[in-house]
């Protein structure tokens, strides 16, 4: 009689246990497919983020500089992309009149912060770089000192960062040397 307790008593454990591992099965597959759709979604963000988008137009005179330069973002997660923030830079590579050296000199940095871009919806903009914004002795050493007859090159240097999933997975993504001679 005992043994016959002992064994519905066991089945009942063993019931209990295999109903215990289905719960975790269902609930492992879920995250997983949950997981893995905010990865690729993630990823094809980072991969829609298009910088020139177009249009960009430099002046670097040192007595009226300018520069816009459009971007587009498209964000294909289901969840608001927050804290993005794009940090721009444009060098200038020259050849000196005198010396002949090729120089390369760092003439606009700007912080632009976008804020926050909602869950599947593309953001297109223009970032305007203003007079603070340009490095002024660089660009005055730029015209002062730069061969014209030479080829002059402008790298524009970009770093976008971000957070994804109500601020628990950061991102940054860093481009350096974007020739913009090829663009």
């Amino acid at each position: 009689m005992q043994l016959i307790k002992e064994i519905k008593k066991l089945r009942k454990t063993e019931l209990i246990n295999y109903s215990i591992l289905i719960i975790i099965l269902i609930y492992s597959t879920i995250f997983g497919l949950w997981f893995s759709g905010l990865s690729s979604g993630v990823i094809n963000t980072i991969e829609s983020i298009i910088i020139p988008n177009g249009y960009f137009n430099a002046s670097l005179s040192s007595s009226n500089p300018c520069l816009e330069i459009s971007f587009s973002i498209n964000n294909e997660v289901f969840y608001d992309l927050t804290e993005l923030n794009i940090n721009l830079s444009l060098d200038v590579k020259y050849f000196e009149k005198i010396t002949n050296n090729e120089t390369l000199k760092t003439v606009f940095i700007r912080n632009e912060n976008i804020g926050v871009i909602p869950a599947l919806q593309l953001y297109e903009n223009i970032i305007k770089g203003e007079e603070n914004d340009f490095k002024l002795d660089s660009l005055v050493d730029f015209e002062n000192n730069a061969n014209m007859s030479r080829f002059i090159r402008y790298f524009l240097r970009v770093e976008i960062s971000g957070r994804f999933f109500y601020n628990s997975i950061p991102f940054k993504l860093n481009i350096k040397e974007i020739d913009l001679y090829i663009l």
